[in-house]
C-alpha cells in the first residue's frame, strides 16, 4: 500500500520546523515531487512541471546561497512514486507543499524581522515570489 501524496505532504507542512531549514525542506520536498511529475511525458506535455522543478531549484541555491548549510542538515522527504491513477492528488500535494513554504516565508518575514540580516530578507522576497509563481504555475490558482 501506498501513501498518498497528499498526506505526506500535509504531515510535513503541518510538522516541518519553522525557519530557514524548514522552508527548505518544503521546497525541496515539492521540487523531488515536481521532477518526478516532470519525468511522466503526457502529464509534462506542456512543460509546466519542467519549469517549476527549474524555479524550485533558484529558490533552494538562494536559500542555500544565505545559508550554505541547510542543504546538509534539513530534513528532505520523498512522496514517493507518481501515483498514476490519482495525477490530482500529486497537484494538490505539490501545491500544499508550495503554500506551505510561501506560509514559512511571510511568517519569518512578519513575524522576526529584526532576527534576519539584509540577506535574509532579500532570499524569502525572492523565494515567496519564486513560491508564488511556481504554484500558479502548476495549479492555475493563485497561492
Amino acid at each position: 500500500m501506498t501513501v498518498p501524496w497528499t498526506t505526506t505532504a500535509g504531515v510535513l507542512v503541518d510538522r516541518v520546523e519553522p525557519g530557514m531549514a524548514g522552508l527548505w525542506s518544503l521546497i525541496r520536498t515539492a521540487q523531488r515531487g515536481v521532477l518526478r511529475c516532470a519525468t511522466d511525458a503526457e502529464l509534462d506535455r506542456d512543460l509546466a512541471f519542467t519549469f517549476a522543478a527549474m524555479d524550485l531549484g533558484e529558490a533552494l541555491e538562494d536559500l542555500e546561497w544565505v545559508h550554505p548549510d541547510l542543504a546538509a542538515d534539513a530534513v528532505t522527504v520523498d512522496l514517493g512514486e507518481l501515483p498514476g491513477d490519482d495525477v490530482g492528488d500529486a497537484r494538490t500535494a505539490l501545491g500544499l507543499l508550495l503554500t506551505g513554504g510561501l506560509d514559512a516565508a511571510v511568517r519569518m518575514l512578519r513575524e522576526h524581522p529584526e532576527a534576519l540580516d539584509t540577506a535574509d530578507v532579500l532570499c524569502l522576497a525572492r523565494t515567496a515570489h519564486q513560491l508564488a509563481a511556481t504554484h500558479r504555475r502548476l495549479t492555475g490558482r493563485p497561492s
